[in-house]
């Protein structure tokens, strides 16, 4: 079965290809200097949300599903709602008619990495970092004591990586490079990480992404967003053409959520198939 990887420019360009050679009658193409192939029957987007001309295709992370994790400024808000984000406010009048003591960090609507962050300790500083924005986002800072990154794929995790931050203490730890994360063993997945990584890949309909999750102090797990072109290492780079070959061959569907949220009920059968 023929499939195409289409990725945007920067955006995939090191290791798409790499995932592709891992595959079977698979090419992975940069969609703004290749057409797609007519030929492809299945079309995986990695973090491309653009018009596929092959509508006879099968789809792997729906181009609404991708704008919908993209726009970080509804994506927090809909997992807030669900109750897995901190609490999140679209407008300042909004935050004002709530409980505005404590800790807040004010971003706009689209954001990568960790720019454009405002800490803000008080209404009037909220107010100010507003000010900066046409569409932003206010969210209750929670303290962190750890930070993960968990790979999903149709409702199963592959994948797990802890962040190292040289500043416990600093507001935001970063991005996940060589050097400043730590593999996590399955079996020393956080429960509680992987429920919440599972039900925002679920609200937002993702088949893949990575989701970015910190644990406060008692344990609790909160989503902060999901990335659907996601930094890999060349471990990951296997991992995930292992759950895509999986997918195509044993035409995998989203299984329904476990009851008991360990390492066994929620890891990929793809990761321990030989």
């Amino acid at each position: 079965m023929k499939t195409v990887i289409a990725y945007r420019g920067s955006y995939g360009r090191k290791t798409m290809p790499k995932v592709a050679e891992l595959m079977v009658d698979t090419e992975a193409i940069d969609v703004h200097e290749v057409d797609m192939p007519k030929s492809a029957e299945v079309v995986f987007r990695w973090g491309w949300s653009g018009f596929l001309n092959n509508k006879e295709a099968k789809v792997i992370n729906p181009a609404s599903s991708i704008v919908c994790a993209a726009v970080k400024r509804t994506a927090r808000k809909l997992f807030a709602d669900d109750g897995i984000a901190p609490k999140t406010f679209l407008s300042f009048n909004e935050f004002l008619g709530g409980d505005t003591s404590g800790e807040w960090i004010v971003r706009p609507a689209e954001h990568s990495r960790s720019r454009d962050l405002n800490y803000c300790t008080t209404p009037q500083q909220v107010h100010s970092a507003c000010d900066k924005y046409d569409s932003y986002y206010i969210s209750k800072f929670i303290p962190k004591v750890s930070e993960f990154r968990a790979f999903c794929f149709q409702g199963r995790v592959f994948a797990m990586i802890r962040k190292l931050p040289e500043d416990y203490d600093s507001v935001s730890w970063g991005c996940t490079n060589d050097g400043e994360f730590s593999y996590v063993p399955w079996s020393e997945w956080p429960e509680d990480v992987s429920r919440v990584a599972l039900r925002a890949m679920a609200l937002t309909k993702l088949d893949f992404g990575a989701v970015d999750i910190i644990v406060d102090s008692e344990g609790r797990a909160y989503v902060l967003e999901v990335n659907t072109a996601p930094y890999l290492s060349v471990y990951y780079i296997k991992s995930l053409a292992k759950v895509l070959t999986y997918k195509i061959i044993k035409n995998w569907e989203t299984p329904e959520a476990p009851e008991k949220f360990d390492w066994k009920s929620v890891i990929h059968p793809a990761m321990t198939e030989n």
